[in-house]
């Protein structure tokens, strides 16, 4: 049983939930819709978005799990809709009672100047950080403006399509007093879990609507019906749930092209399915005409999205939308030892979202800090698994490149969450090294499939490129440089179909050239220019070269001895003028584990194995580098 004393225990993004459903009879619902750029709960004409605030109706929808914990609300008959408890109801009584005891409190004569408001219309929650309340933490004195994030809509503005207007706001009331002496729980965590929104897949500013008629999927009926043969002739018999599963569409969608492939007698319904469906196989007109479709294009899986589809997708999630803070560098590159003034040059170049030449001798990090950079960039984004422009059809998604990443779906939005043609992945990272060549940057048409794969600079849109060992390519640099001169100036890019029709597509990535090379040896300073950061990694110093041999030896379960540190810097680099790299720390210690394991002898880098490891490790190396 709930006590609610204390509404300004939840969050302002739970009290705005509850304040909307009071105004719409205790129901609310979670839907997608263009005006919003994504999933916003919605109440009548009213809506919890702040244009101001692109974040705030994400914030409103990931607070429903919770306020379902607290039994505030309960989720209706009806997908993605849900309605105010008698606790809610409650609470949404002591919020109207608690803003009339702060106005009265405050001296403001609002009575006098407007007539009575609604709850919804009075005020929206005063915004308070997501922090666990404590007993012996009080709540301070607060003294915040009340902020205005109720969207409302006419009737007649929703019908002519217009910009929806914010509901007139209560004039901002400054309020400073003293809380009560507790602040009651009513159960559950107060504090939203960082890998929720993720999980319900609110990440994300572009999440396109699933589509409810054919004419939303951007495709022919010739062409579904096509896809929908092939794929039956691949199965042998499937269901038509199971065809709509493969394709990634609802099975509503796919329903007239069901019935005129019955009708043309290219599909025989052989039995029956649960709730009303069928099990439907080929006829011997059908397997002819899939035949014919196979030859066309062998592509037999999800339905593509039009190029212009995706290219919104695009300009929607470009890496550029993001401006990682230090914070989240220093997180990202957490599991490696990078100097705070390494951090601080790597920061305004990735944050920037713009290319960057990584250079300096080998075996110090470069990779691996190029391979990190992505991580900064916390978002996930979708993706289609395909592409079609002009009936040609571009295979995008490649496990090789791109992380699947596989959402805990809640089941409170589990219902019609986005369109399935498109998959949730993290931001990509394409790796490429010496194995580089022209014909990698342009589609790839297989002859005999008829299905083009997708360039490597189309795989790491909204993502990173990372070229590795630049200059070692079979490739001549200036020719690969020349390649991209005009997509790193103009962010696009043109792409030739096999028909001969040339396409545009965005070149939105963070580009990383990483090279042991001088990069004025590399390219011409008409290029360098486009490449607007250069950051030298050079070789670690003395201390942070014993730092790095710590942590490698707590990583590897190494012991090494300060005593035998000491020997191996002064025997095998101080007398030799070796020069310190910041691979060798990681390198000689596994040597030495190696070694100890095969000796069946304590895991500990004595003098005698770490002899034996610089014997093994430099032996063919000249001495000096």
């Amino acid at each position: 049983m709930h006590t609610i004393e204390h509404p300004e225990t939840l969050l302002a993004e739970e009290q705005a939930v509850v304040q909307l459903a009071a105004k719409n009879r205790g129901i609310f619902e979670i839907a997608t819709r263009s005006d919003t750029h994504g999933p916003a709960i919605r109440a009548g004409i009213d809506k919890l978005y702040d244009p101001a605030d692109p974040t705030y109706a994400m914030r409103c929808c990931e607070t429903v799990p919770h306020l379902i914990e607290l039994q505030l609300i309960r989720q209706s008959e009806v997908p993605k809709r849900f309605q105010l408890t008698n606790f809610g109801w409650q609470l949404s009584r002591n919020l109207t009672a608690k803003l009339k005891e702060e106005r009265q409190f405050a001296g403001a004569d609002v009575a006098s100047d407007t007539p009575p408001h609604d709850p919804m219309q009075m005020t929206a929650p005063i915004r308070r950080e997501a922090e666990e309340l404590t007993p012996t933490s009080p709540e301070p004195a607060f003294g915040a403006t009340i902020p205005r994030a109720i969207v409302s809509e006419s009737p007649a503005t929703e019908s002519h399509g217009s910009v929806p207007s914010l509901v007139s706001p209560t004039p901002p009331v400054s309020i400073t007093r003293t809380p009560p002496p507790s602040m009651p729980d009513f159960g559950g965590k107060k504090r939203v879990e960082s890998g929720l929104v993720s999980s319900l897949g609110l990440d994300e500013g572009f999440l396109p609507p699933e589509p409810q008629t054919l004419a939303e999927t951007g495709l022919s009926s010739a062409a579904i019906e096509d896809l929908i043969l092939k794929i039956v002739q691949n199965a042998g018999s499937m269901t038509g749930r199971q065809i709509a599963e493969v394709l990634c569409l609802p099975l509503a969608v796919l329903e007239d092209c069901l019935t005129t492939l019955r009708n043309r007698q290219h599909l025989s319904p052989t039995g029956s399915a649960m709730l009303g469906d069928y099990v439907y196989q080929l006829t011997d007109n059908g397997r002819q005409r899939a035949r014919l479709a196979m030859q066309e294009c062998a592509y037999a899986g999800p339905a593509p999205v039009p190029l212009d589809d995706y290219v919104a997708s695009v300009e929607a999630q470009t890496i550029r939308t993001e401006k990682p803070k230090r914070a989240r560098l220093v997180e990202a590159f957490s599991d490696i030892n990078v100097e705070p003034e390494m951090l601080a040059r790597l920061g305004p170049a990735i944050s920037a979202g713009k290319g960057m030449f990584v250079y300096g001798p080998p075996g110090n990090g470069k990779t691996t800090i190029a391979q990190r950079i992505t991580r900064c960039f916390g978002q996930n984004v979708l993706i289609p698994y395909a592409i079609i422009e002009d009936g040609q059809i571009i295979k995008l998604y490649d496990a090789a490149c791109h992380e699947r990443v596989n959402s805990q779906m809640s089941s409170l939005l589990r219902h019609n969450e986005h369109d399935q043609r498109w998959i949730r992945i993290r931001r990509p990272t394409v790796v490429v090294g010496g194995e580089l060549t022209m014909d990698s940057l342009e589609l790839k048409h297989d002859p005999v499939s008829h299905i083009s794969e997708a360039s490597l600079q189309l795989k790491s849109n909204c993502g990173s490129l990372l070229i590795d060992d630049f200059g070692r390519q079979r490739v001549n640099p200036t020719e690969l440089l020349n390649r991209w001169i005009i997509p790193l100036e103009n962010r696009i890019d043109y792409l030739s179909l096999a028909n001969g029709k040339k396409i545009q597509v965005p070149f939105e990535q963070l580009i990383i050239f990483s090279t042991n090379l001088e990069p004025h040896d590399l390219a011409d300073d008409a290029f360098l220019r486009r490449i607007p950061f250069k950051i030298e990694i050079g070789a670690p110093s003395r201390e942070e070269f014993i730092k790095l041999f710590e942590m490698f030896s707590k990583k590897l379960k190494v012991e090494c001895p300060s005593e035998s540190l000491n020997y191996l810097l002064q025997r095998h680099y101080d007398s030799c003028g070796r020069p310190l790299r910041r691979c060798q720390a990681r390198d000689l210690l596994d040597q030495a584990l190696h070694y100890c394991e095969y000796n069946e002898i304590p895991v500990i880098a004595t003098p005698e194995i770490l002899d034996h490891a610089v014997n093994n490790y430099f032996t063919a190396m000249s001495g000096k580098e």
